[in-house]
């Protein structure tokens, strides 16, 4: 079979066409969790960063000066390794009870981020929606005859409006 030279032409465009669409990985939502401690948690072990973790019964003061500077401690270690993962898509940053973030992420971006050492987990996020069908059994709420569960309509309007 002879090929036309349009033909020719034609059938390289496609070929690298298809060769730079598989080049193209999917960015998926992924959140990373870092190996420090977030600032709620942390005791201490860190040089020149005294622990920021409240006592017992008390708040955490996200404006005092000791957590001011771990904080930017957190901040200066997650852009460390989002440097690695540089076109990836940073969706949120969490520092007081978590540390890490949420990102769009390849696949080649997840096994790179895995092996960093500052990196203590990564998992996919998936969108899941609530679920519960015993709350109000659980709660008692449907044991009470004229209580506030069964005005609102109870079990037949549950969730309306």
């Amino acid at each position: 079979m002879k090929l036309h030279p349009v033909s020719l032409g034609v059938l390289a465009l496609l070929s690298s066409l298809a060769t730079h669409a598989g080049a193209q990985e999917v960015r998926r939502p992924y959140i990373v969790q870092l190996a420090d401690q977030p600032a709620a948690s942390y005791t201490g072990g860190v040089a020149g960063l005294p622990a920021t973790k409240p006592a017992p019964g008390r708040l955490l003061s996200v404006t005092g000066s000791d957590v001011q500077a771990y904080l930017g401690y957190l901040e200066r270690k997650q852009a460390g390794v989002l440097a690695k993962v540089a076109a990836a898509r940073l969706t949120h940053k969490y520092q007081l009870v978590f540390n890490g973030f949420a990102a769009l992420l390849t696949d080649s971006e997840v096994r790179a981020l895995r092996k960093d050492a500052g990196v203590a987990a990564i998992a996919a996020d998936e969108a899941r929606e609530p679920v519960t069908n015993f709350t109000p059994s659980f709660l008692g709420l449907d044991r009470v005859p004229g209580g506030l569960w069964s005005q609102l309509g109870g079990k037949s309007t549950a969730g309306d409006g």
